[in-house]
């Protein structure tokens, strides 16, 4: 008897014996509790999901059956779009062609949703001359997020002045001017003399991205942007993720390309980033004790104002102090068939 034991031992251990894992047969072993369960997935090229009736509320799910391709060309997405192939295109599960953009919003056939998530700049606020307040804000305020978001082909992004997105925000309270350029000379000079410095002694700045036509396309508008309101020459440069995220890290950047997709639907899952210097995804290195205060305080209030005011100063108290330069909020950009 011991020796079928032994060889059903190497069997299960080399993997030869084991149940169907739920990817290989997903009819059978998908187990879901949603409004639609797995009925086929043929790997690379498409999904077909199926009116789950075990859903509690089935009766509001309205389609029996989606089928969904598998797609990595935009451009070859819109034209099956276009074919009438295809009754959805784009967010959230894909992306348009960026260049296309402009034009399916002139034809009125773009469609675009406000997501909880912020695109910004990170100053790295160790580094000179970003250890500087003023500048700080002087780089942000120069910004013209409008003109930004057309120039960098971005269809329906909202311009940000905060980092808290529309979808969970206080109020329609911002915390700057967009593209403020003179109020932005006037604090890039104040910087400039509590520095000690001159334009020309300004080092290197570089923008460091990772690499992405987007991001490159919203990097060379903003160089653009700079360099009409201060004079100086930004340098842009990208990277692979991985090394991207090293690169941080190290400190050893001037301006950095990031973004936030809220984990829960609250401003805190916005706010919490910059609590600690040392935070997992606080690069810009910057810590202030009331603004720590101010996100303790909203964990222990139970009165919902009460708790919105503080978060609401210390959002105010991190767009003063601007480690990050908000550029814009998501939206979920697609274009969907008048039938569906």
């Amino acid at each position: 008897l011991s020796k079928p034991r032994i060889l059903l031992s190497q069997a299960r251990s080399q993997g030869l014996l084991r149940p169907p894992l739920w990817y290989e047969s997903p009819g059978e072993n998908y187990v879901c509790n949603g409004p639609f369960t797995l009925s086929s997935w043929d790997h690379y090229i498409s999904i077909t999901v199926e009116k789950n009736a075990s859903y509690w509320d089935s009766s509001a799910v309205l389609l029996d059956k989606i089928e969904l391709s598998m797609i990595e060309s935009a451009k070859e997405e819109l034209a099956l779009y276009n074919q009438d192939l295809l009754d959805w295109a784009g967010k959230p599960l894909s992306s348009l062609p960026t260049d296309s953009l402009a034009q399916l919003r002139a034809e009125g056939r773009l469609s675009a949703h406000p997501v909880a998530a912020t695109y910004w700049y990170e100053f790295n606020t160790e580094k000179l001359p970003f250890n500087n307040t003023k500048i700080r804000r002087a780089f942000s305020y120069a910004l013209n997020r409008e003109r930004l978001i057309t120039e960098a082909y971005l269809a329906d992004q909202i311009p940000a002045t905060g980092v808290v997105p529309p979808t969970m925000q206080f109020s329609s309270q911002t915390y700057f001017q967009d593209g403020d350029q003179e109020q932005a000379l006037l604090l890039f000079e104040e910087g400039l003399q509590e520095l000690g410095l001159t334009r020309e002694e300004l080092p290197k700045i570089t923008i460091t991205f990772n690499t992405h036509s987007g991001h490159e396309l919203i990097a060379r508008a903003t160089q653009q942007q700079w360099l009409e309101v201060f004079g100086i020459e930004i340098e842009i440069q990208n990277m692979e993720w991985t090394s991207y995220l090293a690169y941080l890290r190290s400190g050893d950047y001037h301006i950095s390309r990031m973004a936030w997709i809220a984990d829960y639907n609250d401003p805190f899952t916005f706010l919490n980033l910059f609590k600690y210097a040392t935070g997992g995804s606080n690069y810009s290195r910057w810590e202030d004790a009331r603004y720590g205060q101010l996100l303790e305080a909203s964990m222990k209030v139970l009165n919902p104002t009460e708790r919105e005011a503080l978060l609401q100063e210390a959002e105010g108290l991190l767009m003063e102090n601007m480690p990050i330069a908000p550029v814009y909020f998501y939206t979920n950009t697609y274009l969907q068939k008048p039938r569906l």
